[in-house]
């Protein structure tokens, strides 16, 4: 419980954060730093959990870490490096890079957690525990006597997604139970490959094909971690 406790905290930060960063800076400056959690999970994973990385499954995150920068590469109209500049002028680059960092520690205390008790018990106890913490915040941001007419008017849009959150939030932690956090993670973020996809599908975006190199990287990341690590 003392994981649960520790990595409640820097959960709440890391959302509030991450709205706050969609609020003041462009999404491909800020997003693709999100990308840098599973190099974060290298050192953090050995420093909490004990656990180490081989050469190749070092080179297959780093890999899907620059993949899922790259993956935004045709929105950096001002250069492949624009989005470290705009870190000393856009606060919310800055606040992604240290939401990064914090998804990487709550990574690896999820995994001290889940060590302890169960996926489905400590990904429920930390959900429950989250939403409680989170209604004080809610409640004072979108004004209490507005709140019931919100959660009325959203419920039935809201019940799918939280059925695939759901089902999303078992699986991340039985996955934490079952492998290395930082492989975990870093084929976790390979889902920026899908989020391409879908984009392609559903919304008819274009620069897929500039994309692809992004989608190659993060891929032979996914390969080399999969095969060999």
């Amino acid at each position: 419980m003392y994981s649960l406790f520790a990595a409640l905290p820097l959960e709440i930060i890391a959302i509030l954060l991450y709205y706050k960063a969609l609020r003041v800076s462009p999404l491909s400056l800020s997003l693709p730093f999100l990308s840098a959690t599973p190099v974060f999970l290298i050192l953090i994973s050995f420093v909490l959990v004990g656990q180490k990385v081989s050469t190749l499954g070092g080179i297959g995150i780093a890999l899907i870490g620059l993949g899922g920068y790259t993956l935004n590469l045709s929105a950096l109209h001002s250069g492949f490096f624009e989005p470290f500049r705009a870190i000393a002028r856009e606060r919310g680059s800055l606040y992604m890079l240290i939401i990064a960092f914090i998804y990487a520690a709550t990574s690896a205390l999820g995994k001290i957690g889940v060590a302890h008790s169960s996926a489905p018990f400590f990904g429920a106890a930390y959900f429950l525990a989250l939403a409680v913490c989170m209604l004080p915040i809610i409640v004072r941001r979108t004004n209490g006597a507005k709140l019931s007419t919100l959660l009325k008017a959203n419920v039935g849009l809201a019940l799918l997604p939280s059925l695939f959150d759901a089902i999303a939030t078992v699986s991340h932690y039985y996955a934490l139970s079952m492998a290395n956090v930082a492989y975990m993670i870093a084929v976790k973020r390979t889902s920026l490959l899908i989020g391409v996809f879908y984009g392609f599908l559903f919304f008819r975006e274009r620069q897929v094909r500039e994309r692809l190199i992004g989608s190659l990287l993060m891929f032979s990341g996914f390969v080399l971690i999969v095969v060999f690590a």
